[in-house]
């Protein structure tokens, strides 16, 4: 065991007055804080080799002096709550300039230090919940159960192994199989690579295939979380609008010059919601292929369509392994899973085998041991079918109340996927307005703006429907119309 604080003993013979000058000092440096729990004199005994009744007259001194505190049930705490004082333990150290570490960044580092460190994406407002599932509609009593299932015996230790560099092979097999008759995603269980995060599985990729000056195109609005991974990388982004259908493949014919990559969220626009037809998902294939440009097709929150039906992905389309697609589980599981998935070409194998071993061999076990079972025993199935239904009546209400509500001053983009919805509002109202009505109105909605590069639509939010339950739609928007028609008063009177 050791015990951080006793490293100031270091040279010192152990005794009563060592151990008060050592303590004493720890709480002066900040080693020790206010509320922090002792260890008991038995262990401080045990480490030092003195005798238990050395170390606790140098507790009752120190509890004596105010230092520390003895609490009935709770052991011994530090009770003095003063600020600490910088204290170099080395004397010799004291006033040694410091490392310059900013001398040993990388390309990427230097990128980094310059970039703008603040990047706000959906799961940056509490209103929406990350845009995942609301907790009331989540699986935990399943999750629970397989949790105790699995851990209730002694654990299975073949649950995982250090050769499956890619994550759990059994659960990568249930995705792939789960990507084929959920998304048409026709794949290999070692073309699934498995990651805790969908910004994680960017990231990685961004490290691999991003080359300094490079081209990128992202749709706008779109992600920023991929644009800057792009522009660390060293590439040139470029934005594109999107209409209705998606990313129009018009804006690519004006461009001039190569494009490297594309990213797109062909299945649900992020934020429209827009699903792409199929017509142009080839259109921009056959445009890629001719442009020798690879695609990043995220498919996020692709998992619900409400009024058409679901579209092949690009993946599935496409015929020259030009395609990486991008899935994850933290729409329909977070928190209780954010686990991301990367479905490559096959002939991209071996590099990304070679990085992972390098870098993140290990993976969360027991995570992936749930999700297997959840997976294969067709439980994760029927909860996306199960609050499928329950969204698509969420949706549906609270689109009825707010039109019966506000009428003319509200649109909405209908078409789409996804658990929230495009909704602007007419410009009798400024942003702030909107935005105060729905926080006293208990409205999830937020501005897209952070989603656009330049200018966004006036008043145009994201409404996160499925966090809003049909018996509180009708008041929910109410409350809204009401505070926003309050606003209109005393803005006019003023």
């Amino acid at each position: 065991m050791d015990i951080g604080f006793l490293s100031l003993l270091q040279g010192q013979k152990v005794t009563t007055k060592s151990l008060v000058g050592a303590i004493s000092q720890a709480v002066k440096a900040g080693v020790l804080i206010q509320g922090d729990n002792m260890p008991s004199t038995r262990e401080i005994s045990m480490v030092t080799g003195v005798s238990r009744t050395t170390v606790v007259r140098a507790f009752d001194e120190l509890i004596a002096r105010g230092l520390l505190v003895a609490v009935r049930g709770s052991g011994t705490m530090v009770a003095d709550a003063r600020p600490p004082e910088p204290v170099n333990r080395f004397s010799s150290q004291a006033h040694a300039p410091k490392f310059s570490w900013s001398e040993k960044y990388s390309e990427i580092g230097h990128r980094l230090a310059k970039q703008q460190a603040v990047v706000t994406t959906s799961g940056d407002f509490d209103e929406l919940n990350n845009l995942a599932v609301p907790p009331d509609l989540l699986p935990t009593k399943e999750w629970r159960r397989l949790v105790a299932t699995c851990c209730q015996e002694r654990i299975d230790v073949s649950l995982g192994s250090r050769g499956e560099i890619f994550g759990s092979e059994n659960l990568r097999t249930a995705i792939a199989k789960f990507l084929r008759r959920s998304h048409g995603i026709i794949c290999s269980t070692e073309q699934i690579v498995l990651y805790s995060g969908p910004q994680s599985a960017l990231a990685h990729l961004s490290d691999l295939m991003v080359q300094p000056g490079q081209v990128a195109v992202c749709e706008n609005p779109g992600y920023q979380g991929a644009r800057e991974q792009f522009r660390v990388h060293g590439a040139e982004v470029i934005t594109v609008p999107v209409d209705a259908d998606g990313m129009n493949i018009n804006n690519l014919n004006a461009l001039e010059g190569p494009v490297d990559w594309l990213y797109v969220s062909s299945s649900c626009q992020d934020p429209t919601g827009a699903v792409m037809p199929e017509g142009r998902r080839r259109q921009l294939l056959e445009w890629c292929q001719r442009n020798k440009t690879a695609i990043i097709e995220d498919a996020w929150d692709s998992d619900f369509h409400y009024g058409s039906q679901s579209v092949p992905a690009l993946f599935s389309l496409d015929a020259s392994d030009s395609v990486i697609y991008l899935y994850s589980f933290s729409r329909l599981l977070y928190p209780l899973s954010s686990l991301s998935v990367l479905v490559i070409p096959e002939n991209l194998i071996p590099l990304f085998k070679n990085s992972k071993y390098l870098s993140d061999r290990q993976f969360p076990t027991l995570e992936h041991h749930i999700l297997t079972q959840m997976l294969e025993s067709g439980s994760l199935d029927h909860y996306i079918r199960s609050i499928w239904k329950t969204f698509r009546k969420r949706r549906q209400a609270l689109l009825f109340e707010m039109k019966r509500c506000l009428k003319d001053d509200v649109e909405f983009q209908t078409h789409g996927a996804g658990m929230h919805i495009i909704v602007k509002f007419s410009e009798h109202w400024d942003k702030e307005q909107i935005v105060q009505a729905a926080r006293m109105a208990n409205l999830p909605l937020v501005p897209t703006s952070s989603y656009y590069v330049g200018d966004a639509p006036i008043n145009e939010f994201i409404a996160y429907f499925a966090g809003v339950p049909i018996q509180q739609a009708q008041t929910a928007a109410e409350k809204f119309a009401a505070a926003l028609s309050l606003t209109h008063s005393v803005s006019q009177a003023i």
